[in-house]
């Protein structure tokens, strides 16, 4: 009988590539047939009482719903990968670049979970920069800055990484 000791134990985990994409794309095609479906609903204006509830908890459009929750779930996936390759690549020189990356996927994934970035969508401020229909979410705005942001400090790693 082997003894473990409580501060180290080895938990094997098996992930297989191919598996978990045809089960990532089984999903994502089920998520899309029902967004589609709740399209139609919309489109009908709701035939019936509980199409209405199917909209709202399919819609691709909507906020705190099933598609959005997925969405937040592969983000928060993808975070844990980033965080496992940050945690091998302590030493490289890049290490930090990996860890902004673990910790910008954990912020996309509570973004798409509970929606900060419709705080920034504020009517007075789209009314007042006059920037209806180009930019209708405010949010954009800043956000794209981000990504330019993003875009010019990430260059140079995107090279090392390719």
């Amino acid at each position: 009988m082997q003894k473990v000791s409580s501060d180290s134990v080895e938990l094997p985990i098996h992930l297989h590539a191919k598996t978990i994409a045809r089960r990532l794309i089984v999903a994502v095609m089920c998520l899309t047939l029902a967004g589609a479906l709740s399209a139609y609903f919309w489109l009908l204006e709701f035939l019936f009482p509980a199409s209405k509830w199917f909209y709202e908890l399919f819609s691709l459009d909507g906020e705190l719903n099933i598609p959005a929750w997925y969405s937040a779930f592969s983000l928060l996936f993808c975070s844990g990968l980033l965080k496992a390759i940050t945690a091998i690549k302590i030493k490289d020189r890049y290490f930090h670049y990996w860890k902004t990356l673990y910790l910008i996927f954990i912020y996309l994934s509570l973004d798409e979970a509970f929606s900060f970035h419709e705080i920034l969508i504020i009517p007075s401020v789209r009314e007042s920069l006059h920037i209806y229909p180009l930019f209708f979410q405010t949010w954009v705005i800043p956000g794209a800055v981000l990504v330019g942001i993003f875009a010019f400090k990430y260059l140079q790693f995107w090279l090392y990484t390719a």
